[in-house]
């Protein structure tokens, strides 16, 4: 493969894709970090933890306590045992378009903490890698990937990875291909009442305010044109 199609790669590609847990809700814990939210145990910001495993489960769960729906990870660690990561509410998941893979690499910073016996962190931010692989050698098999005819039990063979891993490389190439060539419709009105979605109400709102900014940046601009 040529370096142009490689360089194309690199750029496509992210091994190290960091995921933010939600501005609000990470300011709406550190505002009640005594209480909790609805009883659950708080978010420690003072004390932050940072763990490194393997994604074994995703799953969506419904917290009672404050009746509404979590997306959680199950990751396995080398020397900690497992922890389940509240990533953020599903909707916002949802929104974000968060897709986790089984197998996936993780380094997790956050707020830890064990109910029931069971380990648990509130994620701050999220580091992903999809293959166990150095860097370069993961741009090399993504680029043998897109090659025609690509075989992903003769590339677990050759890079002595397994070829779930292949499959997890190969499925985050062709999604961010797919982004790239075919991406979503962008959106600038509301598509019943024509109203544009960068402006409308907070426009009004804020329309006085941005004229006086312009005037007094106008006025100092006057004042130094008159200057000797």
């Amino acid at each position: 493969m040529s370096n142009e199609a490689l360089e194309s790669v690199k750029s496509l590609l992210s091994f190290k894709r960091v995921c933010l847990v939600p501005l609000s809700l990470a300011i709406l814990l550190t505002i009640l970090p005594r209480q909790g939210l609805g009883g659950m145990v708080p978010y420690e910001a003072g004390t932050l933890t940072t763990i490194e495993g393997k994604i074994i489960s995703v799953s969506t769960v419904d917290n009672r306590m404050t009746s509404e729906l979590g997306f959680h990870l199950k990751v396995a660690t080398a020397d900690s045992g497992e922890y389940i990561v509240h990533v953020s509410p599903q909707w916002y998941a949802d929104k974000q378009r968060f897709e986790f893979m089984i197998g996936e690499l993780l380094t997790v910073t956050g707020s830890a903490f064990t109910k029931d016996q069971q380990k648990n962190i509130y994620a701050a931010t999220i580091s992903r890698r999809f293959s166990s692989l150095p860097s370069e050698q993961q741009l090399l098999l993504a680029s043998e990937i897109l090659s025609p005819g690509a075989d992903s039990q003769a590339l677990a063979k050759k890079y002595a990875i397994s070829v779930d891993e292949v499959e997890r490389v190969k499925a985050r190439v062709k999604q961010y291909i797919t982004q790239a060539l075919f991406p979503e419709p962008i959106q600038l009105r509301d598509a019943k009442t024509g109203e544009p979605l960068w402006g409308g109400r907070f426009f009004e709102q804020n329309m006085p305010l941005i004229r006086q900014q312009r005037q007094q940046e106008m006025r100092k601009m006057l004042k130094e044109r008159k200057r000797p």
